[in-house]
């Protein structure tokens, strides 16, 4: 397969940013700061306190995390509404975005820098998603999919940020298709 049948499966049309959440059932953040937010933002910020810039080229004035709280959180979480008693949530991913996601991402890593050809990046995402699968099975796990647009204020204080995945319970990663 081409890498746009897997670029078809994913949420959005052009470029865009396409991100991944990964969560425990049934612990999948809300809009709401709570324990459930706060376990998934303590797992993926590398550096939470560190400060970045987020109006060009000014001096870094925010810190990571208040960033991300501001921009990144109110695209990704649920939101409850109190007055009809109902939660509306983001897309959840089946098995086949999913490994759309992963091939993506490892398309995107590898082939734009010459580290590898279109067919084997694609067949190494193939196994990586395999294994990703496993660790993070759709059984035990809620897999959303948010799209960010190309320049939009969110995607690019989200390009600024560091993140890293410490917990075997959460997972974050994006991917920016061109």
């Amino acid at each position: 397969m081409s890498i746009n049948s897997y670029l078809d499966k994913l949420e959005g049309t052009s470029k865009r940013h396409v991100l991944l959440i990964v969560t425990p059932k049934e612990k999948y953040p809300n809009q709401y700061l709570d324990e459930t937010y706060y376990e998934l933002e303590k797992s993926i910020l590398e550096k939470p306190k560190s400060y970045i810039s987020i109006y060009g080229d000014d001096p870094n004035e925010v810190m990571q995390f208040v960033a991300f709280r501001e921009y990144i959180r109110p695209e990704f979480t649920d939101r409850y509404l109190l007055r009809e008693d109902r939660t509306n949530k983001v897309k959840r991913m089946d098995e086949k975005e999913l490994i759309s996601f992963i091939v993506a991402k490892h398309f995107y890593d590898t082939v734009p820098y010459g580290e590898k050809k279109e067919e084997e990046a694609i067949k190494d995402g193939e196994v990586q998603a395999n294994q990703f699968l496993e660790k993070y099975p759709l059984s035990r796990f809620e897999h959303a999919s948010v799209v960010l647009g190309k320049d939009t204020k969110e995607a690019n204080v989200l390009i600024k940020l560091n993140f890293t995945n410490l917990s075997d319970n959460y997972y974050f990663d994006y991917v920016y298709v061109r």
